[in-house]
Order: C-alpha cells, then sequence, then structure tokens
C-alpha cells in the first residue's frame, strides 16, 4: 500500500512536470537545491526508488527532511509512515513535527487531501501503537513525553472522528502511564505535601509568635485597664482574632465564628460583639462588611444571650443580682409600640406585630452593666378566605416571649462613646474651618 502511494505520489508530480517535456534526476536535484519544496520531495522520491538515479536511502531521507521542514504536506505524510515502519530507534520527534504540519496545513490537491484525511483518521492509533514502542524499548523519557506531546492533539475534530471515539483512545493513552512517569507523579505528590507541610508550620510559628505579642490579646489596652469578664474564658478588650482562636481551640471552625458576618462570632443562642478602633457602632451588621485588615484592631465589648422560652424575665434579673452581689438594679414596664413588618412567606401573606408590654431591667455596678428585656412578639397569619380555603390554612396566632440578656463592659464603652464624640467635633471644626477659608478665598476674588 506505501509503495503504490509513493508511486502514485511520484507520477503524478513527474505528470505535471514532464507535461511538455522530460526532466532528469540533475534537473529536479538543481531546483531542489535551490530550495524548491516540491522538486525535493521529487528527488526524494526518485532516490528512494532509483528512478533515474542510484538508489541512496540517506540522501532521499535528508531531501525528504528538508521538504518537510519547508512545508511540504506529502514529505509529511512520508515522513509519518516512515517513522512508523521503522522499530529500531526513537523518531518520536519527528513523528509529532510530521503530524503537526498535517494538522496545520491545509491541503492542496487531490493527492494531498487524500493521504492527510487517512493519516488523521489513523492518528489517535498510531500514536498509541508507538507509545507501546517506545515503551517497551523501555527508553528513560521518550514513553511519557510522547504520550503527552501526542494527547494535545486526540481531538474529534482534528481527527475527524466521533468524541466517543477519541474518549476512548484518551482512556488507553492515561493508562499507558510509564513506571517512570507513576515515579515522577510520586515524588510530585511527596514533594507537594512535604512544603504544605512546611507552609503549615511555618503559619503555626508565626501565629504563636503573633499571640506572644501583648497587642494581638489586648490591641487598645489605651482605652481601659479593666478587664470585665463577659463569658467562660472572654474578658471585654480581646481582639477578634485572639476570641476566633480560643473558638477554635474549642472545635469551631473559622467558617462558623464569621458565618453571620466578618466580626459576629455566634454559637447557640449567644453573640459577642466587638468594636473597631476606628468605628463608633458595635459590629453586628451583614450589610456593611469592613476590610480584614480592621479585625487586629477590634475589641471585645458585649455578649448577648437570648434565653429560651421557658425562662422568665423575673428569673434572669433574680439570678443576675444572686450572681452579683452589691450591684444596683432598676425595674421598669413600658408599654411596646405596635410595629408591622410584612413579608411574604410561600404564597400567602404574614404579618409580624410586636404587642403587648415591655419589661426592662438595668443592672451596673461601676464597671458592668446588665441589661435585661423581655420581647413579646406575636405573629399573625393574613390571608384572603379563598386564598386559605385553596391552600387548607386557617387563620391563627402565635406569641412568643423571648428575655434578652446584654451584658457590656461601661468603661470601655464610654471610650468609644468619647471617641465618636472627639470625632465629631473634630470633623465639625474641620468643616468650619474649610467654610472660613472658602469664605477668606471668595473674599480675596473680590
Amino acid at each position: 500500500m506505501k509503495d503504490k502511494r509513493v508511486r502514485f505520489a511520484a507520477g503524478l508530480l513527474a505528470c505535471v512536470m514532464l507535461a511538455g517535456c522530460s526532466a532528469s534526476f540533475e534537473e529536479v536535484k538543481q531546483r531542489a537545491d535551490a530550495g524548491d519544496a516540491a522538486m525535493q520531495y521529487q528527488a526524494s522520491v526518485m532516490l528512494r526508488e532509483g528512478d533515474g538515479v542510484p538508489a541512496d536511502r540517506k540522501l532521499s531521507d535528508r531531501y525528504l527532511q528538508q521538504s518537510m521542514q519547508a512545508g511540504n504536506l506529502l514529505a509529511a505524510c512520508q515522513t509519518v509512515e516512515d517513522v512508523l515502519a521503522d522499530k529500531k530507534q526513537d523518531r518520536s520527534k519527528e513523528l509529532l513535527s510530521a503530524y503537526e504540519l498535517i494538522f496545520s496545513k491545509q491541503p492542496t490537491g487531490w493527492n494531498e487531501i487524500s493521504r492527510t484525511l487517512d493519516l488523521k483518521r489513523a492518528y489517535p492509533e498510531n500514536v498509541l501503537n508507538y507509545t507501546r514502542f517506545l515503551a517497551e524499548g523501555k527508553l528513560e523519557k521518550s514513553p511519557g513525553e510522547f504520550r503527552r506531546a501526542a494527547m494535545k492533539n486526540l481531538d474529534s475534530d482534528k481527527c475527524g472522528l466521533h468524541n466517543r471515539v477519541i474518549k476512548k483512545y484518551r482512556k488507553k493513552m492515561e493508562a499507558m502511564k510509564t513506571p517512570q512517569e507513576i515515579a515522577e507523579e510520586k515524588r510530585l505528590a511527596e514533594q507537594k505535601l512535604a512544603e504544605e507541610k512546611r507552609l503549615a508550620e511555618e503559619k503555626r510559628l508565626a501565629e504563636e509568635k503573633r499571640r506572644e505579642n501583648p497587642d494581638f490579646k489586648f490591641p487598645l489596652r489605651s482605652l481601659s485597664d479593666n478587664r470585665v469578664p463577659l463569658a467562660k474564658d472572654f474578658v471585654s478588650g480581646v481582639s477578634f482574632p485572639w476570641a476566633e482562636y480560643l473558638f477554635m481551640q474549642n472545635g469551631s471552625t473559622p467558617k462558623d465564628i464569621r458565618r453571620a458576618c466578618h466580626v459576629f462570632s455566634a454559637y447557640g443562642y449567644e453573640g459577642f460583639f466587638y468594636r473597631l478602633e476606628k468605628n463608633d457602632a458595635l459590629i453586628f451588621s451583614c450589610g456593611k462588611p469592613f476590610n480584614e485588615k480592621d479585625i487586629d484592631r477590634s475589641v471585645l465589648v458585649a455578649r448577648e444571650i437570648i434565653m429560651p422560652e421557658n425562662v422568665s424575665f423575673d428569673m434572669a434579673v433574680e439570678s443576675i443580682m444572686k450572681k452579683n452581689p452589691g450591684v444596683k438594679g432598676t425595674k421598669s414596664k413600658n408599654p411596646l409600640k405596635k410595629v408591622s413588618q410584612n413579608r411574604y412567606v410561600g404564597p400567602y401573606h404574614v404579618t409580624v406585630e410586636s404587642g403587648g408590654e415591655e419589661y426592662k431591667a438595668v443592672i451596673q455596678n461601676e464597671h458592668q452593666q446588665w441589661i435585661v428585656k423581655q420581647q413579646i412578639l406575636v405573629t399573625k397569619y393574613k390571608a384572603k378566605p379563598e386564598l386559605l380555603k385553596q391552600l387548607d390554612l386557617k387563620p391563627q396566632e402565635t406569641t412568643r416571649r423571648n428575655v434578652i440578656i446584654f451584658i457590656c463592659d461601661r468603661q470601655l464603652q464610654d471610650a468609644f462613646v468619647k471617641m465618636k464624640s472627639d470625632r465629631d467635633q473634630k470633623a465639625k471644626q474641620q468643616e468650619i474651618q474649610q467654610e472660613k477659608d472658602a469664605q477668606k478665598r471668595a473674599l480675596d476674588q473680590i
């Protein structure tokens, strides 16, 4: 088959060249040496077949290589056939180069179209068999390098084959890892694991060194030296990173800690509130997360506990007074304002109203303040009668009563309030000064 193709190509080219005259090998050689890619291929064919010249395979291969390098598709096709037939040496680079030209250049003429189409369709099987040949030859690097390079052209559009056929060959090629490749992958995996361990150890040591710095635990010591206990293991004034570290020591994860927002850590019915050095508001808003760098300058100022429904207001107040003898407290009973907030839950309308009465107690000493509230929430389901009937629902009313205890460091809170007051005053002075400067500039123009 190969000999027929060679003879057909040579004959076709000869017909074109010798349409009106006869061309000798010397004429073909002269034009080939001048750089004519077609004549280089013709010279290769004549030397290979001994047509008009003694056969010389070595010189023939040289002209064939020159022709392929000049972009001749027939030379590339012949190179592929020669490499696949040569089972004595590694010629994988020649095979890849020849196929690269076949895939990248558009054929012209029936002979080029026919030969390139056949080789494109045979590409998966050819590279699979050549990979096996290289592997059986126990070459050190060529099998793996060739397999990885050859898989780049395993494409249904390039080869003109169905995608499932390409997937089948890809699977076969991927399964043909050489022992050298397996050993190299294992070495790289071990190297990656060792690097990850090294980086983790460096990070751990850096965190330990960071925690040894007093400013890490209490970044804003200048505001208040007093430390008020707000919870077990937690006192006021500690930074969020320190509190986060304590949470993680107890098995929590950063994702759990920062679930509500960037610096609100919560578990169960407890919340811990922080203030930023440059912010006067409690950090509790999910809508306005701040820059991650600011977390290091945040401090714990308060804690909130939402008690279960079976804990009454009086029980909470009594417990605080009992555990903190000597504190002073005031208790008040004020009617709650009814505030409606409409929202949709499923296909029916829900109205949530606060109603009834509010009980409030403020218990405090020199350093600490407890604010105890009882909130009564009344939930009413409202919908049109026909919609209720359709959904098989009945108007219902549920009441929920919760006691909320808010514990705060008074001195630290007052310090932040003063900081806000100073900032507001400074901003106001700057605004006044800017107005005066603007007036002065305007008067100077008169």
